[in-house]
């Protein structure tokens, strides 16, 4: 059972506590939707789909990669390892998805 829920810019996080951690949960509906919207500022006229190749279909670049990189450390507050930089990770909105979770689901120790 989760500990508590918390409301933060209309999102619902779950926190769940267990052997002294914390971790979160963001729905991934609720990234997948934002990743979209940031996407659809850029190519417009555009549905993504889940499953669809974001970067080797050519509708990004590069740099479009590391401006997605930032949006994502700033809007869920994770830090993007230089490890974490493969294409598999980005490529899809499932893949960021999956990513954000697991990245925002990592367990903080608390204090």
């Amino acid at each position: 059972m989760p500990d508590c829920t918390a409301v933060k810019a209309g999102r619902v996080f779950t926190l769940t506590k267990w052997e002294n951690r914390v971790s979160v949960m963001i729905p991934n509906n609720d990234i997948k939707k934002t990743v979209c919207t940031f996407l659809n500022r850029h190519i417009k006229n555009h549905e993504f789909q889940g499953d669809e190749a974001i970067f080797t279909s050519a509708l990004f670049n590069s740099l479009f990669a590391m401006q997605l990189v930032l949006f994502l450390e700033k809007e869920y507050r994770i830090k993007v390892e230089n490890e974490d930089l493969d294409l598999s990770n980005f490529n899809t909105l499932n893949a960021i998805s999956a990513f954000v979770e697991q990245k925002a689901s990592c367990d903080c120790h608390e204090h």
